[in-house]
């Protein structure tokens, strides 16, 4: 959250301290607590819990949402690997990889104590309605340091009701079916600090759309090796119309490309990926991959 220094103190004085960890239990099991700060001189510290929660999604079925209140210790329903960020009204966290094992508890819970930013309010045009199978997805192009990529997944009953917060700044969003192939994208749309933006993905109206999803694990302790791509289109390197790299994710898009078939090349250090990709007039061509 960005604050002013006469702001932040008052805000600071009139934070309650975080509960102890040793009170991190629950049915024998170790629990989880988030809690928004701030960053200061001396480090993270507190700010109020009030109208703060927690959203975690299974890092493997991320359109699937659970919340939670900030500030008091929860379990998620099972031990799997999470992503997790904390929203309040007009602001929202990055979100953060948090692994639960629901491990015997040792005498300590676990505390996420993160930050929180300006957030804008997306919401899909009620014009456009998705089949069950279908989720709306918005990217936030906006990066923070070494923090990953942030973006949200939507199940089609909850994307035709409302709109989702996510970090203010630059954004795209699209439609994708059941295997996260995309079908309809939009360009990138400016999305304020504080206010709501109304989004509308179609299909390429000339020529084809192209999005590459590269994931990657680099460890904390160390500095992502550069990267380097190409897509090349009829004799000719393509340059991508998005490009984000960060921490944990590569993405490309490409809009209006002339049908054929395209090569694309990704270089990350010592690791390649190369692919063939076929452009279809009026389609999206979808290339997900990892570097391992």
């Amino acid at each position: 959250m960005m604050v002013f220094p006469a702001l932040l103190s008052i805000l600071l004085a009139a934070a309650p301290s975080i509960p102890d960890a040793s009170k991190g239990e629950i049915n024998g099991h170790v629990a989880l607590m988030f809690w928004p700060g701030v960053a200061t001189e001396s480090g993270m510290k507190p700010l109020s819990k009030e109208g703060c929660t927690v959203h975690m999604i299974l890092a493997d079925d991320q359109s699937r949402e659970s919340v939670y209140p900030c500030g008091e210790w929860f379990q998620p329903a099972i031990p799997a690997r999470f992503i997790a960020w904390m929203e309040e009204p007009g602001f929202v966290s990055y979100q953060r990889i948090v692994g639960y094992a629901r491990e015997p508890f040792h005498g300590k819970g676990l505390i996420g104590v993160d930050t929180l930013s300006p957030a804008a309010y997306v919401a899909l045009d009620r014009q456009v309605k998705l089949r069950s199978d279908q989720t709306f997805r918005i990217v936030a192009l906006k990066t923070e340091a070494n923090l990953r990529m942030f973006d949200r997944r939507i199940t089609a009953d909850r994307a035709a009701k409302g709109s989702f917060q996510v970090p203010a700044g630059e954004v795209v969003a699209g439609i994708f079916n059941a295997t996260g192939q995309a079908i309809a994208l939009t360009h990138t749309v400016l999305a304020q600090a504080a206010e709501a933006v109304t989004v509308f993905p179609r299909t390429p109206k000339s020529g084809g759309d192209a999005l590459v999803v590269i994931d990657r694990m680099v460890s904390p302790q160390l500095k992502p090796p550069d990267c380097n791509s190409q897509f090349d289109l009829a004799g000719k390197d393509r340059p991508p119309a998005v490009h984000v790299v960060t921490r944990d994710r590569l993405l490309y898009i490409w809009y209006g490309l002339d049908p054929g078939e395209a090569h694309f090349t990704v270089r990350c250090g010592d690791k390649t990926i190369d692919r063939k990709l076929s452009v279809t007039t009026g389609n999206v061509v979808t290339f997900r991959d990892e570097f391992l």
